[in-house]
């Protein structure tokens, strides 16, 4: 299994833009290391380092309570919002658990975001830009789409055309900073407002 979790970071890495990737340490089936060295001591993370705009911590939680909830949630390719807020087929004690994670995976996030600390690896790039919002979290491709007055069809279409800001996380989920899409807005604005879109 983490064979193909790193070949699938190295492939991921290979046609990614400098500090696009964000990467999920999820322990879910144990720790993230292999001859005694973390992920971000292994050579594939090492080559490719500039890639990786942060990495998340997920800690361990059991798999027959949290695990079942997440895999359920990601099954149904839910954020956590529409987990907790909207769908009904989940119950009020598994939303609680999902929003229990959501809440820690959001302090890491912030953590991570506030100060501008390299891995443990000293040769390692800081794996934090600062100048993004302290408490500033993704958007999801149906948020980016309402901030943008777009549906996300159009933003899925300028994300494969690379003519929006975009991160990918775990592979094939697409995340937006908002900072990053003000700008892009704006010059959507402009030229609809010119008549070129």
């Amino acid at each position: 299994m983490l064979n193909d979790t790193l070949l699938g970071f190295q492939t991921l890495a290979e046609t990614a833009a400098e500090k696009s990737l964000v990467v999920w340490i999820n322990e879910y089936f144990g720790e993230i290391e292999r001859d005694g060295k973390t992920f971000d001591q292994m050579q594939v993370f090492l080559d490719n380092r500039e890639k990786v705009l942060t990495s998340i911590g997920v800690p361990q939680r059991s798999p027959d309570l949290y695990g079942s909830d997440i895999r359920h949630m990601r099954e149904r390719k839910l954020t956590f919002d529409e987990a907790i807020s909207v769908d009904l087929d989940f119950n009020i004690v598994e939303k609680w658990r999902l929003n229990r994670v959501r809440r820690e995976l959001s302090n890491n996030w912030r953590k991570r975001r506030s100060r501008e600390v390299p891995m443990p690896n000293s040769q390692t790039p800081p794996l934090v830009n600062a100048s993004f919002a302290r408490e500033e979290l993704p958007l999801s491709v149906r948020d980016a789409a309402v901030y943008l007055g777009v549906s996300p069809q159009t933003v899925y279409l300028w994300v494969e055309r690379k003519q929006i800001p975009h991160l990918r996380v775990m592979g094939r989920n697409i995340r937006f900073l908002k900072s990053e899409l003000e700008p892009f807005r704006a010059q959507f604005k402009q030229e609809i407002g010119n008549g070129k879109t």
